[in-house]
């Protein structure tokens, strides 16, 4: 599966709720090296939300 939306949250918590909201309760939890993350469509395309641990310090965007 190919994911085409990647959202990263601070927290897993933020990350289930951005799932459950996008997706109408109708996400599944997948796992990648013991981390879960959330998996939906929306607007026929297949997005993954997934929730960092410890504190974002920076970011940069391309």
């Amino acid at each position: 599966m190919s994911i085409d939306v990647l959202i990263i949250a601070e927290k897993p918590s933020v990350a289930r709720m951005f799932a459950e909201i996008l997706s109408k309760n109708r996400y599944r939890i997948m796992y990648s090296y013991n981390v879960e993350y959330y998996v939906f469509k929306l607007n026929n395309e297949v997005w993954a939300s997934i929730g960092l641990k410890g504190h974002i310090l920076n970011y940069d965007y391309p």
